[in-house]
């Protein structure tokens, strides 16, 4: 386990590196209609041995409607519990606010994939849908964490259609994104 802590504390610290620097007191940063984001999220949970570890990038595209924000967001997500490895390619699409007087930016979104999971020679395929609601901190024009909330419910599950629960916490880079409001 010490590989991911090390890799997620090189992908925070290099966020902090390359994102340009924090805006002035008179100044808060926001996301500009035309930003693309790239994130990274990532999770590990032991429950008496059984280990599950995830990660899951996405990219995000802001367009503005009137002064709030509308996004699409392409996510490609890995999970390994035990023997079992699941991949999965999803869309999510939402509404995020911009508080003029915050660097946090609260949102809502739907979300649809496809989920492959494979267990030694056998695999099969799920179809996750669900609503997702966070809240995205800019720590300046290039860099924010992510705090959320996920339901998903999988269809096409063999035996019986169940309900996820998750909460992440992820870090990003902005690009294309000036925006400051004073």
């Amino acid at each position: 386990m010490h590989g991911i802590g090390s890799f997620l504390v090189t992908i925070v610290s290099g966020c902090l590196v390359i994102a340009p620097p924090a805006v002035s007191r008179s100044e808060t940063a926001t996301i500009e209609s035309g930003a693309i984001e790239l994130g990274l999220a990532g999770g590990f949970q032991s429950v008496e041995g059984s280990r599950t570890l995830s990660a899951a990038f996405a990219l995000s595209r802001y367009v503005g409607v009137g002064e709030q924000r509308l996004f699409v967001k392409a996510i490609t997500e890995y999970t390994h519990v035990g023997e079992l490895d699941a991949g999965e390619f999803a869309m999510a699409g939402g509404l995020l606010l911009r508080t003029f007087d915050s660097p946090a930016h609260p949102y809502a979104g739907v979300r649809f994939g496809v989920q492959q999971e494979w267990l030694g020679s056998f695999s099969q395929v799920r179809s996750p849908v669900g609503i997702e609601v966070g809240v995205k901190v800019l720590t300046s024009r290039g860099a924010a964490l992510t705090m959320a909330y996920e339901y998903r419910r999988m269809l096409s599950d063999p035996i019986a259609s169940y309900n996820e629960h998750r909460f992440v916490l992820g870090v990003s880079v902005l690009f294309r994104n000036g925006g400051t409001q004073r």
